[in-house]
């Protein structure tokens, strides 16, 4: 949303409320803005400022006789104006490679941990949307039996993202035919998408080979049934990772019964998240905030910062913090970009590859 340009010395001003406010929760005064900051102005010359501001939808009073608040308009422009530096301190980004720089995990794995890890840094919660594995180059998959006629079909992808499914077969079958089974979808469409997959697979169950060869039936049939149901989650498949929502409660924001509620319902509803972190991964930014009422209804409370993580080149999903709109943008925002930097260069990897 862009917004009009500022002259510098409102926007000196501008900044130091939020400043103030971010780190202090109360509204703020001119006589604050002038003992904590030195901007060479008087109280009241930073009242009349404030007053333009405020005039102009950059602040608000929140009630007779307080300080002013940062409004969304005047987090917008605070926010576009810092897009540009993005330094994380030592300590965090010793934190962060400590805590999600090994490459022996599987997809989920890091996911999970990137998210908790994010949560506890910034003290908001973490989002990340990963991916449909219908779209990854299938890598291995392995049938393996569990009881009867119900096994567990384990697939792994590009970047080890990793799916299980149980599948109900109309009768039993031996591991050992399963091992085979295995086998042949390995040799037959290793390094092809789910969706490939299945478009040979529909083709193969009218080839007449399959009414006399039985392992060839048996393997059509359960490989049919596997990659037809492959896709839990949501509608379409993608996944979310939510890390560290309770902390949003701990926000004097959401000290509101309805608002907490209100905001724990939005959460819930998985296929609305990948809707909005779609949107974000849709932009030309690698990093994209959206703030307050610049959001559905249901996140109007809050402001959401999403990084695009790759791999080798191809946007896979989006790293999110959903935090209140008084956050520590310059904080989060590096933290973000940050992230989303070292999980494209951990999925990119060359151990990935193998």
């Amino acid at each position: 949303m862009a917004v009009e340009s500022l002259d510098p010395r409102s926007c000196a001003i501008l900044d130091a409320i939020v400043h103030s406010f971010v780190t202090g929760i109360q509204p703020v005064g001119s006589r604050t803005i002038s003992r904590r900051y030195n901007l060479g102005l008087s109280p009241a010359t930073i009242r009349n400022v404030m007053s333009d501001l405020e005039d102009e939808g950059y602040i608000m009073q929140p009630h007779t006789s307080a300080g002013r608040v940062p409004t969304d308009k005047g987090y917008r422009y605070f926010v576009d104006r810092l897009m540009g530096a993005r330094n994380v301190s030592q300590l965090d980004a010793r934190l962060i490679h400590n805590g999600i720089s090994s490459e022996s995990d599987c997809f989920d794995d890091l996911m999970a941990r990137t998210t908790e890890l994010l949560s506890e840094i910034t003290q908001h919660a973490s989002l990340i949307l990963a991916p449909a594995l219908r779209g990854t180059p299938l890598k291995h998959v392995e049938f393996i039996q569990i009881r009867g006629p119900k096994i567990l079909a384990l697939f792994v992808g590009a970047a080890g993202m990793v799916r299980e499914q149980l599948v109900v077969l109309p009768e039993s079958i031996s591991q050992d035919d399963l091992s085979r089974v295995s086998r042949f979808v390995n040799e037959r469409f290793e390094g092809k998408t789910l969706h490939e997959i299945r478009d040979e697979l529909l083709l193969m169950l009218s080839e007449e080979r399959v009414q006399y060869d039985d392992l060839f039936r048996k393997a059509v049939s359960i490989s049919a049934q596997a990659f037809a149901d492959a896709e839990p989650g949501t509608q379409n498949g993608d996944r979310i990772y939510i890390g560290g929502q309770n902390r949003l409660f701990d926000q004097p924001e959401f000290a509101d019964a309805a608002k907490i509620r209100q905001l724990f319902q939005a959460l819930e509803d998985k296929q609305r998240l990948v809707e909005i972190l779609s949107q974000c991964l849709s932009q030309q930014s690698d990093v994209t905030v959206v703030i307050g009422s610049e959001n559905p209804e249901a996140f109007a409370d809050v402001s959401i910062v999403s990084g695009t993580y790759k791999r080798q080149d191809k946007e896979l999903g989006t790293i999110s913090v959903i935090g209140p709109t008084r956050m520590d943008y310059s904080k989060i925002v590096s933290l973000v970009s940050y992230v989303a930097k070292l999980i494209t260069e951990l999925l990119s990897s060359p151990e990935r590859e193998s």
